[in-house]
């Protein structure tokens, strides 16, 4: 389990907001190490570390197209800079990615050290198909995938049921938890879609955000003020919006197929049962 948090149009100080606090807004999800992977001018900036603090930003510009963080928790490789995110593959693919897969090992001729190199290696092995890339990835459910090719200046954005990531169009931002006050829309399971343009993606979140809302599946979080979880029991500073049984967002979260909340508690987690 890791953390991802992306934000368009954003200039050095958000980042480093980002940098600091959203990252302890996710600190559950794992400090095995940092990553961020920053975007202008057709020009990528990377900066990866063991530790949040030695992020340093002073090479980047006042403004970003786009920027992508990445907190580990290691659960295939070992805790190293090379295998901190974004994973860096045939110097031509920055890899992000949340979840698990050992399968992917399975259909590779090349050694890997990680599920997120594996990911590198697929695409390039495919010569970037979509088709068959969301195939395999759809049978593995591999999670959350950001993949940025260098030469051609695309990102390929991945998403299926196996991670959660949620959007909020007013902060331009997607996350794998909501962290900030305001309206969010869960991003469902959706295809890999590959663009040519930053601003592409930015528009293809605004849209589905737009569509969720008009359904109803928005999601209202309330940061404001710190509170009990009646679920968790631990004293939590983000709450969704009339949730009637008292869950911090942490707890709310539902696997869909069982009928579970994930609660975390430190570095482990556990499923817990809830009655709706």
């Amino acid at each position: 389990m890791c953390g991802i948090i992306g934000m368009f149009d954003c200039s050095k100080e958000e980042i480093d907001i980002l940098k600091m606090d959203g990252w302890e807004r996710l600190a559950h999800r794992g400090e095995d190490s940092f990553g961020l992977l920053g975007i202008a001018n057709n020009k990528v900036y990377l900066y990866k570390a063991l530790k949040k603090e030695n992020i340093n930003l002073s090479s980047f510009p006042n403004k970003m197209e786009f920027v992508a963080l990445h907190n580990r928790k290691g659960s295939i490789g070992e805790t190293n800079l090379e295998l901190a995110h974004p994973v860096i593959v045939k110097n031509k693919y920055l890899v992000i990615h949340n979840g698990t897969s050992k399968s992917l090992y399975n259909v590779l001729a090349v050694a890997v050290d990680s599920d997120t190199q594996a990911i590198g290696y697929l695409y390039d092995l495919l010569d970037g198909d979509v088709d068959k890339m969301v195939k395999f990835l759809y049978s593995v459910e591999i999670g959350v995938v950001l993949i940025f090719d260098m030469e051609k200046q695309e990102i390929i954005f991945y998403k299926d049921d196996a991670r959660y990531l949620f959007y909020n169009k007013e902060y331009k931002l997607f996350a794998s938890e909501p962290i900030y006050d305001g309206e969010w829309v869960e991003i469902d399971q959706t295809p890999l879609v590959k663009f040519t343009k930053i601003k592409h993606l930015q528009e293809y979140l605004d849209e589905y955000f737009l569509a969720n809302k008009k359904d109803s599946k928005i999601i209202r979080i309330n940061s404001s003020a710190k509170k009990w979880c009646d679920y968790c029991g631990k004293m939590k500073s983000g709450f969704q919006l009339g949730d009637k049984l008292g869950r911090c967002i942490t707890c709310f979260f539902e696997d869909k197929k069982e009928k579970r909340v994930y609660v975390f508690s430190g570095n482990k987690s556990y499923k817990g049962y809830v009655e709706y």
